[in-house]
């Protein structure tokens, strides 16, 4: 509770001064992660997706501002009784409408990136659910294009100031996962808390999977805004 204060001051402080702009990508950061769940054996599996994003509330780093996003996921999983680990390296491409300053010309900017993420998990297992109780997730990140340049060259004459000058990120986030598993299907829903270069992260969602399929649908914020989004993953072994 009081590192959620805390941000919330922080973000509030910030209202008030120079405008700040980051990396666009918060997404990755918070984002669900696929793996299998526990079926009286450990498990190994391999997964690709791919997933839309979109700010909903006309804010993104300054009001009257958008970010459109999206990202392309490999992840590698595995699963035993009692946790999880998985290992995913993401591509991200998308853009950013940002406002007009003062000799600075805003409009639509072009973004794109990579990054990895790294997650483990304990379990609290049964016949019917798996309580992934708690978790950690790290990742990095590096976000390129015209929108990186904007937000130099805004810092360089003053108007703005540049929360990341090498265009990287780093996140640590708390996760919680609860799996209701069905024959050949599962049913989940997950939330993350996590803090480091974008300040605060905050991602949850749910999912549901049949055989190798899997929809899912979350919603991230961070500074830089909320973002909704939903995407579709493939289960390749």
């Amino acid at each position: 509770m009081r590192t959620i204060l805390l941000s919330i001051i922080s973000l509030s402080l910030f209202s008030y001064c120079t405008p700040h702009y980051g990396v666009a990508n918060f997404v990755s950061e918070s984002s669900f992660t696929p793996k299998p769940s526990y079926r009286d054996t450990i498990a190994e599996a391999q997964y690709i997706s791919g997933s839309l994003h979109q700010t909903v509330d006309n804010s993104a780093f300054q009001y009257g501002e958008s970010i459109t996003l999206g990202v392309v996921n490999f992840t590698q999983a595995n699963t035993t009784k009692y946790g999880n680990t998985a290992i995913s390296g993401f591509v991200h491409a998308g853009s950013y409408n940002a406002n007009d300053y003062e000799l600075l010309n805003g409009g639509n900017k072009s973004l794109f990136g990579l990054g990895i993420t790294a997650d483990a998990n304990v379990t609290i297992p049964s016949k019917y659910v798996d309580w992934r109780i708690i978790g950690a997730k790290w990742s990095f990140a590096y976000e390129n294009g015209s929108y990186a340049q904007f937000r130099k060259n805004g810092d360089n004459i003053g108007v703005l100031e540049n929360m990341h000058p090498r265009n990287m990120t780093f996140n640590l986030s708390a996760t919680s996962e609860i799996v209701i598993k069905g024959k050949q299907s599962d049913v989940g829903i997950w939330t993350s808390l996590g803090t480091g270069s974008q300040i605060v992260t905050i991602g949850s969602g749910m999912y549901y999977r049949s055989r190798r399929y899997t929809g899912f649908f979350q919603i991230n914020g961070s500074f830089g805004g909320s973002m909704l989004g939903g995407g579709l993953i493939y289960q390749l072994k």
